[in-house]
């Protein structure tokens, strides 16, 4: 896997390894390990590790080693101020369509199905499930429904299976009758069930009747299972499911059934009890509750399972649960907000406010007025309580950049009273300075379109100064909306322009950072607005705006379709740098946006613009630079025309060393022969030339530049010569060192060539220049390293890469001789590299006193000793060596960044570590403590944790609590 990693990194991308359905293994604490085993072993390697699993799942997949490793923080996962509570950061929540991908979902699939139906507010919400909207499309297929107000899960799933069910009939010649094929499938559930696995052997389906499992004959029913897209089997020689959720249905009917039967009924409330318990199938009670015709049997149950679970069944059950059933499991949650702990009284007001129990409303709120948990804020918005509006709004309008989660569940479930009634409350508070920019974020969230109005006016109010009123636009989306957005966005860049023409001080005191207000308005609208939405809502705007004359309005509108990858509007880009003369920051922004697109550009338009005649002098340097960028070899023969011009000489020569073409060599080497050049100055024509060759990276221009670098002597000439030659340079290494023995940066640089070279000659003259070894040679060494991997000029350099055992050993050899200064350089340094050697040193230096000094420039609360970030990067790795440094620091500002490393440590050291410290650790230390071993621990801890349950400081007893039930995978 290694080698992989490596090849696809000299190709300029990560290994992607995706792994799909990743629940669907058999056993999930065996792939949470295998898991944790490959992100240690390869942490740094150029691995992408992609992985999907349902939600229900997740929880028992995850572990808190994963967030050491997220590629980005998505908007959808917050850092969350309560530490490791917001570990999810990376995990990107699919469940659900919002409302702009649903629409487009939906036509899709109802075009696809020829479906034609009118759908209620209700049945759309069931149908963000994208699963369920793909099943009701398939079963509905070529159908004209008439006026849809609701659906059901189970009679969706139902609908499926009889539609099923008559495929494989009819595919098997009716050789059996529709009840034994679905009996046959409810076998397989059953037993998948009783083993507790999504996957079975095909050896262990001999003993179901009529199946044949052997048989590879058309009239084999696991075939025609199989054709249908009921199981699949993947991989051979094992069956599953296709839907997961399909078999949950079917689980849930049986035992719904058995349930109804008063001779089945204690074995499957048994069954009840173990799902409860259990770690994969708890969606099968959701099931039951929806099909089952005595609810109360199972309800109760539930109730002394597990309450938590009774509420949320008691919720899919809805109107047929029993009153008197209801009225228990209400009183359950009610006498719950009585409990010691708050992580009941949390959940017990959530599940209130999800049942919609009106009657409770008074103790939710007064469990809001003394605590202000946003849990039971969410309840009583629920409960549609106007009293809270004020609140509700502030709550949601607090980020303009993205609803959390459970915001976003929770704005699509609001009473259409309540809503209308937070809009109002929302208009009011965009009068206040202090609340009106909440107000407007929240306007934006409920989608309100007559908020047009009112956001405009209080633009105009204060200025066009507030980025979430213009967010709150964009959100809305109308052809309003976006026409009042744009034309605020058009009064911000001339507020710019009469900035820049305005040279009096009054002017100058409103810069902030440099640049005017507006200007940080436009910038956090860009980012913050235009990001996070669907190219195809913002894709018109933007482009619109490309072609406004205003500079500040184009760039931003530049930066945004780099940003959200618009490689489509290209063209678009193109052609509005006709308006970019002597603009520097908007040219090189679409230079930029060109270089992202990169081999995504559609070759075709470009060529048409090259060749059109009438494409102006100043936008075909953008074209070539585009050709360049796109490395598509159908642009070399109109670039190799172009370079016999003057006009545009120089952008062709860069654009010919981005396109990496060996043709490009014919008409760039006899550019470094020729004197002069009419219009450019020939030392920057040679540069550029020498430049392009060197990112061509072919050996057959290396005689030219020999000769060019010994000519000219200048260093980029020399990185040009080594990326083209490699071995074939060290000779003229060893000499360029000789000539700057008094230079180090030259040298340095020549280290940092040798190491980019990488081959056993390279390390061997790079050994010969080094000795004799002194402390000046082995600092150069350190800061050829620190500078990272590269070659600056052709490759750019990358903070990664293995040091050769034997460079650190002449590391290790004079570091005591160096200043701190230089010691804190090699920490650094050392940093990049993970390997044995490298972290020895690392562990010396953690451990002798003598680098227990204070890395120069770091004072008061940043000060930090030697010895301390060797024990840092030593945590980072999830070496031992810095356990006791970690749980030290435990409680201690700014310790979260690290008290995470502990996730890859060697867990049962870290655990003992933990559970050491319980006793003698100061409240806030000791909560803290008993957080993570919520987060990190298994059976083994729960004693220790269980003896805090009833100390008498309720933080820590809270804490403890809390840590048990997230042992115990039921803490959410």
């Amino acid at each position: 896997l290694k080698a992989v990693c490596d090849l696809a990194k000299s190709n300029g991308f990560p290994f992607l390894v995706i792994i799909d359905a990743v629940n669907e293994n058999r056993d999930l604490n065996m792939v949470r390990a295998a898991l944790i085993q490959l992100l240690t072993a390869y942490r740094r390697e150029s691995l992408f590790l992609i992985l999907t699993c349902r939600d229900n799942s997740w929880q028992y997949l995850n572990d808190l080693m994963y967030n050491q490793f997220y590629l980005e923080v998505y908007p959808f996962q917050k850092k969350r101020a309560m530490g490791l509570s917001g570990f999810e950061e990376g995990v990107l929540q699919l469940g659900h369509y919002n409302e702009s991908e649903f629409r487009e979902a939906r036509q899709l699939y109802f075009a696809r199905s020829n479906l034609q139906v009118l759908l209620n507010t209700d049945a759309e919400k069931m149908l963000h499930l994208p699963l369920l909207l793909r099943i009701f499309s398939d079963v509905h297929r070529d159908t004209k429904l008439a006026y849809t107000k609701s659906l059901v899960s189970a009679d969706l799933w139902s609908a499926y299976q009889k539609q099923k069910t008559s495929e494989v009939y009819a595919a098997i010649n009716q050789s059996l009758r529709q009840s034994v094929i679905v009996r046959t499938i409810e076998q397989i559930a059953e037993l998948m069930f009783e083993r507790n696995t999504p996957i079975l052997d095909l050896a262990d389906l001999q003993s179901i009747p009529n199946l044949n499992p052997d048989s590879d004959s058309d009239d084999s029913l696991l075939v025609q299972l199989k054709n249908a897209s009921i199981f699949l089997e993947d991989p051979p020689e094992t069956i599953r499911f296709v839907h997961e959720p399909f078999a949950e249905f079917i689980l849930g009917r049986i035992l719904a059934k058995r349930i109804d039967q008063a001779s089945s009924r204690d074995a499957a409330l048994e069954n009840v009890a173990a799902l409860v318990h259990g770690t994969r199938w708890n969606y099968v009670l959701i099931h039951i509750a929806s099909q089952t015709t005595h609810p109360e049997y199972f309800l109760n149950r539930l109730r002394n399972e597990n309450l938590w679970w009774a509420a949320k069944a008691l919720i899919a059950i809805g109107e047929k649960a029993p009153s008197d059933v209801h009225s228990q499991i209400i009183n359950d949650l009610i006498t719950q907000l009585n409990s010691r702990y708050t992580l009941d009284k949390q959940r017990a007001v959530d599940s209130l406010g999800r049942i919609r129990a009106s009657d409770a409303m008074p103790l939710i709120r007064d469990f809001w007025i003394s605590t202000r948990d946003r849990v039971a804020l969410r309840s009583l918005a629920l409960l549609g309580d106007t009293s809270i509006a004020k609140e509700f709004v502030l709550y949601i309008g607090h980020d303009a950049r993205f609803l959390w989660p459970e915001q976003e569940g929770l704005v699509g479930l609001l009473q259409p009273s309540f809503k209308r009634g937070a809009i109002e409350e929302a208009y009011k508070m965009l009068n206040n300075p202090t609340t009106a920019s909440e107000a407007a974020t929240a306007l934006g969230y409920l989608q309100d379109i007559e908020a047009v109005g009112p956001l405009h006016n209080y633009l105009v109010e204060v200025n066009y100064d507030d980025a979430s009123a213009l967010i709150a636009l964009l959100r809305i989306g109308t052809s309003e909306a976006l026409a009042e957005l744009e034309s605020a966005m058009v009064e911000l860049g001339q507020q710019l322009e009469r900035n820049n023409n305005d040279e009096s001080q009054e002017s100058a005191s409103s810069l902030n950072g440099g640049h005017p207000k507006a200007f940080w308005t436009l910038e956090e609208l860009r980012v913050y607005g235009f990001q996070y939405s669907s190219l195809d809502r913002v894709s018109p705007i933007l482009t619109t705006l490309l072609n406004n004359p205003n500079f500040y309005i184009r760039y931003e509108a530049i930066n945004a379709l780099q940003m959200l990858g618009a490689v489509n509007t290209a063209p678009l880009l193109i052609q509005s740098s006709s308006l970019a003369t002597n603009e520097f920051s908007t040219s090189s922004a679409i230079n930029q946006a060109l270089d992202s697109f990169g081999s995504r550009l559609d070759i075709q338009p470009l060529l048409d613009m090259a060749h059109d005649t009438d494409t102006p002098d100043t936008v075909m340097p953008f074209v070539i630079h585009a050709l360049g960028a796109s490395r598509n070899k159908k642009a070399y023969p109109i670039l190799s025309q172009f370079i016999q011009e003057s006009r545009f000489l120089v952008e062709t020569i860069h654009a010919l060393g981005n396109l990496g073409q060996r043709e490009a060599l014919d008409v760039l080497i006899p550019l470094l022969q020729r004197a002069t050049f009419p219009g450019h100055s020939t030392e920057n024509i040679h540069h550029s030339v020498v430049t392009a060759l060197g990112k061509i990276q072919h050996p057959s221009a290396f005689e030219a530049l020999s000769r060019q670098y010994n000519h000219s002597g200048v260093f980029f000439d020399l990185e040009s010569l080594v990326a083209v030659g490699r071995e074939l340079a060290i000779p003229t290494l060893r000499t360029a060192w000789e000539e700057h023995q008094t230079d180090r940066f030259y040298q340095e640089h020549i280290i940092q060539m040798l190491l980019w070279i990488n081959t056993p000659a390279a390390k061997n003259a790079l050994f010969e220049l080094l000795e004799p070894l002194d402390s000046q040679k082995a600092i150069a060494l350190v800061q050829a390293i620190s500078r990272g991997r590269g070659l600056l000029a052709i490759t750019g350099v990358v903070f990664e890469g293995v040091i050769d055992d034997d460079f650190v050993d002449m590391i290790d050899e004079r570091l005591d001789q160096f200043s701190p200064d230089d010691q804190s350089t090699t920490v650094w340094a050392l940093r990049s590299s993970d390997t044995l050697r490298v972290t020895n040193l690392l562990t010396r230096i953690a451990s002798e006193s003598s680098f227990e000094v204070d890395i120069p420039g770091t004072t008061g609360e940043n000060a930090r000793t030697i010895k301390q970030e060797a024990l840092r990067i030593l945590a980072e790795r999830g070496s031992l060596v810095a356990l006791d440094f970690v749980l030290d620091s435990i409680g201690n500002p700014n310790a979260i960044f690290f008290e995470r490393s502990l996730a890859k440590m060697e867990r049962p050291a870290v655990l003992e570590g933990l559970c050491n410290r319980l006793p003698t650790s100061e409240e806030k230390k000791l909560v803290r403590i008993l957080e993570l071993l919520g987060w990190l621990g298994n059976q083994s801890v729960l004693k220790k944790i269980r003896d805090f349950l009833t100390d008498s400081r309720l933080s820590i007893a809270n804490a403890a609590y809390e840590a048990e039930q997230r042992i115990l995978n039921i803490a959410d």
